[in-house]
C-alpha cells in the first residue's frame, strides 16, 4: 500500500462519523482529567496560594498576588496534563480501523479541558466571595487612597481563559513529533512559568497586550509636579519620595480587549492541535480575534 493510500484509509473511519461519536469521547477524556495528579495538586495549591498570600506592604501588591499570580499551579498542571493527553497517540499504536480520526480524537480531548477549567472557576468564585467579604484591596497613597478596590467579572474570567489556552497548547505540542514534542513542553513551561513570577517583566507597554499574563491595576504616570489634592477625587495615586505620582487604574476596556486576546489564542491552539481542514479554519478565526483584542488594548489602553 502506498503512502497516499495509507494515509485515506487512515482519514477515512473519520467521514460520516455522528457528532454524538465526538462527544462521547470528549466525556470519556473529562473523567480521564478527573484521575489527574498534575491537576489536583495544582488545584490544591492554587487555593493555598491564594489563601495564604499575605497582604502586600505597596500598593497594588495584594491585588496581583490573588490574581493571576495564585493560580499559577493549576495553570501547570493543566498544561502537564493536556500535554500527556496529547501525546497519547504517539505513545500507542491507534489503529486504522479506530471509529475517529486522529484529528477528531484530539477535538474530543479538547473537550476534556471542561473539568481543569471548571475547578478553576469554583477558586475564582471562592476568591471573588472573599475578597468581596474582605473588603477589597488597597491601591494609591493617601489623601488618594482605597482599601475596597475589587477584580471586575472581565478580569476574574482570565484565569479560567489561561487554563483554557496552556490545555489546548498542551494537547497541540503533545501531538508533535516525539522529538520535539518534548523539548517545546520543557520550553513553553518554563516561560509559562515566567510569565506569573516574572508578571512585572511581561507587563511594561506595549508588551503588556501580548502576553497571556496580565496584570491590573495599570500604573500611569503622571508629571512629577502634580498636586495630590487636585486630581480628581476618584483617582488612586501611588506616591514616590524620588520619582512622580502614579495612577493606579483598573482598566475595563483592557481587560475586555484582553479577554478577547485570550478566547482567539485559545481557538489558535485549538486549531493546531486538531489539524486538518477544521483546525485550519478554527486557527485562523482564532488569530483574527487575538489581533482584534491586541488592537484594542492599545488603542484604548490610557498607557
Amino acid at each position: 500500500m502506498t503512502a497516499h493510500a495509507r494515509t485515506a484509509h487512515a482519514t477515512a473511519p473519520a467521514e460520516g462519523v455522528s457528532p454524538g461519536s465526538v462527544r462521547q469521547l470528549a466525556r470519556i477524556e473529562a473523567g480521564r482529567s478527573l484521575r489527574r495528579v498534575s491537576i489536583w495538586l495544582g488545584f490544591v495549591l492554587t487555593i493555598a496560594f491564594a489563601a495564604s498570600s499575605t497582604t502586600a506592604d505597596w500598593p497594588g501588591g495584594s491585588y496581583e498576588e490573588k490574581l493571576p499570580q495564585s493560580f499559577l499551579p493549576i495553570v501547570l498542571g493543566t498544561f502537564i496534563a493536556a500535554f500527556r493527553t496529547g501525546r497519547r497517540d504517539g505513545q500507542h499504536d491507534v489503529s486504522e480501523s479506530a471509529p475517529l480520526g486522529p484529528d477528531l480524537r484530539a477535538l474530543a480531548r479538547l473537550g476534556g479541558l471542561v473539568f481543569p477549567v471548571l475547578l478553576t472557576g469554583c477558586i475564582v468564585v471562592g476568591l471573588a466571595i472573599a475578597s468581596r467579604i474582605e473588603g477589597g484591596f488597597w491601591l494609591g497613597d493617601n489623601p488618594r487612597r482605597t482599601d475596597t478596590a475589587l477584580h471586575p467579572i472581565a478580569e476574574l474570567l482570565q484565569p479560567l481563559l489561561i487554563v483554557a489556552f496552556v490545555g489546548a497548547m498542551g494537547i497541540a505540542i503533545g501531538r508533535a513529533r516525539l522529538r520535539l514534542a518534548a523539548p517545546v513542553a520543557i520550553i513553553v513551561g518554563a516561560v509559562v512559568f515566567t510569565m506569573f513570577t516574572g508578571h512585572f517583566l511581561f507587563n511594561v507597554p506595549p508588551v503588556h497586550a501580548f502576553t497571556p499574563v496580565q496584570t491590573q491595576p495599570l500604573d500611569i504616570e503622571l508629571d512629577a509636579a502634580t498636586a495630590i489634592e487636585q486630581v480628581p477625587a476618584d483617582w488612586f495615586v501611588k506616591l514616590s519620595d524620588d520619582g512622580s505620582p502614579t495612577r493606579q487604574l483598573v482598566h475595563q476596556p483592557t481587560i475586555l480587549g484582553h479577554d478577547l486576546y485570550l478566547v482567539g489564542l485559545t481557538a489558535l491552539a485549538a486549531g493546531v492541535a486538531i489539524r486538518g481542514a477544521r483546525g485550519r479554519r478554527l486557527a485562523l478565526g482564532g488569530t483574527a480575534l487575538a489581533a482584534a483584542g491586541i488592537a484594542a488594548q492599545l488603542l484604548l489602553s490610557p498607557l
